[in-house]
Formats: structure tokens, C-alpha cells, sequence
């Protein structure tokens, strides 16, 4: 697919939202380099306020009234005249006129709660209109670095993207080419990148959309499924990357640009959003869903019990004071479809009633285990998940008997098993109290220097193993690897090709659980890649004192992984 877009008139029957145009141009669109420096809003934008504001279906722009096309178009000349004036004049705190004026243009119309009774829903984002974004850019305001909070984005200049699209559609997928120019290419010219759309929802393409065309040149394909303004960094993915550890440039972490991010406008029909639960047991497909920006919901249903979508919506809103670290989350992550309920860990131990919870697997489990489970539980202050240096902690059981409100304990455990040794497997099936009620087993960081031969046999016969050791009431989930994000910390000595190597891991365990009886994946690798700031490989966050402050999105995808495995196991 190129990555010059051909889009036509939309039909009567489209429903565009808020910060699309209400007609697309018949010729391609070929946008200059998105980080060059220009004050020229977009053609046609229109105002973030909607009708669906008001609870009604939007009328086609044919009947469209004229009090709310001379609003927007009010409200694009006063931009332009204030963005014309910021240039001339250059005064010293900009940001004070333009935080004046979009406070002025965001409250001038108060949204209308609650709905009224058999009206239609509205839409489930607010989209800030591309001129805005451009503005933000314009005036020079610093952009964070969403891998690492306090660090200053650092940008590699010798890679180009000369086609990047200024628009494209909805789900239509999209190629962009990367061209690096570096002297050095052996070296400094990535076989691969990692990009991350951040809009109304955020995402970021797997590995396996990349190709590498020749040494300097690589396409990367991707489809965006929700209409909207988008800021999009891109990462540099090396075959190797350890020999810039002790360096000043260290390439790995520069973002591709000119010391800004690029943009993109996803324009086309809105889906209605679903707001039906999903089926006991039922999860969707990873891919079908995406994380949420809390910034982005409309407040009809981010501030109204009576949206239809409160149910689902409230509890990543408000979360309770037993979820301290979904606190700050800026993101939660939700199926296009029907939605998996969220509930508090200790609601989920009561519906589920595990009897024997058996953890086996390496230190993101252990970490999901001791940092997540644990303490939301009410584990002892100095019990097993209790961190000290030196004392045995990475490798030893961690265990936790939580009394539950019908009288029964449920038990919780976690078995190191890096390798999936079965003789090892074996020994800790013996050793627990009682037969395992549920299994949660996950095997990949510690075997990514292992040929995909060794690790598929490896799996093989761990998983048939645990299978035939555990009762037939035993549910087991089997869960792949959660991803590796190079940007955030060099990893060659545990997962050499990174994304590459995981993902093609991820596929041999994938014919494995299909040819397995009694167990089920639970493919958790698209959900934490879309989020890569919420990774936590290689850095173990129980031992590093400053790694909520630097990176406080970690830990958000074990959270949103914990409906879903709670959930599997309410069939």
C-alpha cells in the first residue's frame, strides 16, 4: 500500500465525528515533513464541539445549521488572527494567550447531562481539531518523552521519512518508508522501528510489519482503526545494540525526526462503541482492542452515571484506593466489542474462589505476582515478597493464604521456573499443599537465546507435563511473552533480536497450545506491546527506588491483564 492516500467524497450514509473534515479531496494527499516548522493551520477543521454533544444524532453536513458553521468557522478565524499575531508580536509567555483562548473556546459550551431519555449516545472521544495540535507545536512547547519522563527526547537526524502521510482513513493500511543516511550503516542503520500513535487511542505495530527493504531502507506497514489526531514517535530497533551502553550516543534510545514528533489525522466513519459485557469466560482477541486515552472520553460519559458506557468506563476512571498504582495511568485498555468488567483483586478472588493459585514462570511473573497481587491482597509487610539485596528474592517461592468472605483460604503461589525445566516442574507439583485450581505459566525472556526448535520442544513438553500432573478440573492458562522495549533499556544478553526473536517465539507457543489439550493461550503480547511505556523487562521495578517516578506508566498492562485472566476463568 503507499503511503500517498487516495480518499474520496464520503457517502451520505457516513457519520464523521468531530475533528474529521466532512469531505475528503479526490487527489492524493502528500504531506511535507510534518517536523518542519510552519504556523499554516489545516484546510477545513472543524470545532471540537459536536451535536452529539447534546445527546442527538449529527445532521449531514448538507442540513448542518448555520449557528454551528459560523461557530467553527468564528472560531478558525480567531485562530488565525491570534496565531498571525503570536508571530509578529513573539511575546514572552505565548502559552498565556493560547491557554486563555482554548479555555475560552472549551467551556464556551457546557455539555449536556445526563442524557435524555431514548436518545442516541454520543460518541465516545473528544478530538481537539488539527489546528490546535499544529499551534502546540508551533509555539515550541517541549514534548516528554513517554518512555522515560525526565528524560530529554533525543532525536537521530539521518533517518528520513519522506512520504509521511499528513492523512489517512480509518483502517486503511498505510506503508511508510524509512531512508537512513548514516555513513556507518552497517551499524548505526536499524533493520527495523517501533512507532507509537498517541491520540484518542494509542497503539504501535508489531515487529512483523516491518520489512527490510535493503541495509539503509525499511518499510514499516500499519492501520489505525479510530478517527482522530494523533502525535507519533518513532524508535530505531537494532540487531544490537550493547555496544552504546557506556556511551554518549546512545543510538537505540534516539527518536526518528527533527526534535519533534510527527502528526497524523485519522479521518472516516466513527463505530459506535460497544456497552455490552462480554460473555462469562469470553475475552476478545487482543487485537481488537486498544487503550484508551482518559484525556480523550467525552464527559457525557467520563462524568455521567447515566451513559451507558459508566459501568465500564467508571472503574478505570476512579479506581479504588486498593489499586494505588492505576492511579496516575493516563491509559486503560478496552476491546472494540464487548467489554471484559473490571473488578478490584479482591472482588476477582472472591467471584473466581481459586482454592490453589499457581503462578509458574520468571521475574515478570514473579514481579506480577509480589508487586500487583501481593499487596492488594493484604500480604504481610516482611513475608516472601518482601525485597532485599542479596537475599535470595529473584529465584524463591513467594506464597500468600488470603481468608476469604465465605470462610474458605484461598491460596496464591509463585514457583520460579525461567527455563520450564519439567524435573523442576515436576518438584514443585509435589511440593504444594493441595492440587493446583488454577494455573497461569509463562516461559519466553530466559529462553530467546534457545533456537526456536529447542523452545517450541521445551514448551512442548513442559505443557503436556503440567497438563497430565494436574486434575482435569485444573484450568491453565498459558501466557506468551509480554514484548521487549530496546528504546527503554538495551537488552541483547537475555533477548538477542528483541521484538524480532519474542514474536516469532510467540508464534511456536501459539502451535504448541493448539496441540495441547486442557490448556489455553493467553496472548498477552499485543496488548503490552501497544503500550510500550508500561513494559517492564529488563528493569525489575521492586528493586529500582526512582522507576515509578521516571516511568509511571509501568505496571498498566499487568493491570489490564488482570480482568482478562480472571475473567477466562469465570467459564
Amino acid at each position: 500500500m503507499a503511503s500517498v492516500i487516495t480518499t474520496r467524497r464520503k457517502s451520505a450514509s457516513f457519520d464523521y465525528g468531530p475533528g474529521s473534515p466532512s469531505s475528503l479531496p479526490s487527489t492524493p494527499v502528500q504531506s511535507p515533513n510534518p517536523n518542519s516548522f510552519n504556523f499554516s493551520p489545516t484546510s477545513s477543521p472543524r470545532s471540537r464541539r459536536s451535536s452529539f454533544q447534546s445527546g442527538r444524532e449529527s445532521p449531514s453536513p448538507r442540513f448542518k445549521g448555520d449557528r454551528e458553521r459560523t461557530s467553527d468557522q468564528a472560531f478558525t478565524r480567531v485562530l488565525n488572527t491570534v496565531l498571525a499575531g503570536l508571530r509578529v508580536l513573539r511575546p514572552k509567555r505565548p502559552w498565556i494567550i493560547m491557554a486563555a483562548l482554548i479555555t475560552t473556546f472549551i467551556f464556551s459550551k457546557p455539555p449536556s447531562l445526563p442524557f435524555p431519555q431514548g436518545s442516541s449516545v454520543p460518541l465516545l472521544f473528544e478530538q481537539l481539531p488539527l489546528n490546535l495540535q499544529s499551534m502546540h507545536r508551533a509555539l515550541g512547547r517541549s514534548r516528554p518523552n513517554p518512555l522515560h519522563q525526565y528524560a530529554k527526547p533525543a532525536y537521530d537526524g539521518k533517518i528520513a521519512v519522506p512520504d509521511w502521510p499528513s492523512r489517512i482513513r480509518a483502517k486503511e493500511m498505510t506503508t511508510v518508508t524509512f531512508r537512513c543516511s548514516h555513513t556507518d550503516v552497517a551499524n548505526l542503520c536499524p533493520s527495523s522501528y517501533r512507532l507509537l500513535f498517541q491520540g484518542p487511542t494509542m497503539s504501535s505495530p508489531l515487529h512483523s510489519a516491518t520489512h527490510q527493504v535493503d541495509g539503509r531502507t525499511v518499510e514499516v506497514q500499519f492501520s489505525i482503526r479510530d478517527p482522530g489526531n494523533y502525535t507519533v514517535r518513532i524508535w530505531p530497533e537494532h540487531e544490537k545494540c550493547d555496544q552504546w551502553a557506556n556511551s554518549d550516543n546512545v543510538w537505540n534510545k534516539k527518536m526518528v525526526g527533527w526534535e519533534q514528533p510527527f502528526e497524523l489525522e485519522v479521518v472516516g466513519p466513527i463505530e459506535r462503541e460497544s456497552s455490552k459485557q462480554c460473555a462469562r469466560g469470553f475475552v476478545p482477541l487482543p487485537t481488537d482492542g486498544r487503550w484508551i486515552s482518559k484525556a480523550h472520553l467525552r464527559p457525557e460519559h467520563s462524568l455521567s452515571d447515566s451513559s451507558p458506557h459508566s459501568w465500564w468506563l467508571q472503574p478505570h476512571l476512579a479506581p479504588t484506593s486498593e489499586e494505588k498504582w492505576a492511579t496516575t495511568y493516563s491509559h486503560f485498555f478496552a476491546h472494540h466489542g464487548c467489554k471484559v468488567p473490571h473488578h478490584t483483586i479482591k472482588d476477582w478472588i472472591e467471584l473466581i474462589k481459586p482454592s490453589n493459585l499457581v503462578i509458574f514462570g520468571d521475574s515478570v511473573l514473579r514481579d506480577f505476582f509480589c508487586l500487583i497481587l501481593y499487596p492488594a491482597l493484604d500480604g504481610p509487610q516482611g513475608g516472601s515478597c518482601t525485597f532485599a539485596k542479596d537475599s535470595g528474592y529473584q529465584t524463591t517461592d513467594k506464597m500468600l493464604d488470603y481468608p476469604r468472605q465465605d470462610g474458605a483460604v484461598s491460596r496464591l503461589r509463585f514457583k520460579w521456573l525461567p527455563k520450564g525445566e519439567v524435573d523442576k516442574l515436576e518438584q514443585q507439583l509435589a511440593q504444594l499443599e493441595e492440587d493446583p485450581s488454577h494455573v497461569l505459566i509463562g516461559i519466553s525472556l530466559w529462553m530467546a537465546k534457545e533456537s526456536l526448535e529447542v523452545y517450541e520442544a521445551r514448551m512442548t513438553h513442559t505443557l503436556s507435563t503440567l497438563a497430565s500432573l494436574t486434575p482435569a478440573s485444573t484450568k491453565i492458562l498459558v501466557r506468551n511473552s509480554a514484548g521487549s522495549v530496546q528504546a527503554i533499556q538495551c537488552y541483547d544478553r537475555i533477548t538477542p533480536g528483541g521484538r524480532r526473536t519474542l514474536e516469532a517465539m510467540n508464534e511456536r507457543l501459539m502451535e504448541v497450545v493448539r496441540s495441547t489439550p486442557k490448556v489455553e493461550l493467553f496472548d498477552v503480547y499485543p496488548v503490552c506491546n501497544n503500550h510500550p511505556a508500561s513494559s517492564s523487562d529488563g528493569r525489575h521495578w521492586a528493586g529500582v527506588g526512582k522507576e515509578g517516578e521516571e516511568r509511571p506508566e509501568v505496571g498498566a498492562c499487568e493491570f489490564a491483564l488482570l480482568d482478562q485472566m480472571f475473567w477466562k476463568w469465570m467459564n
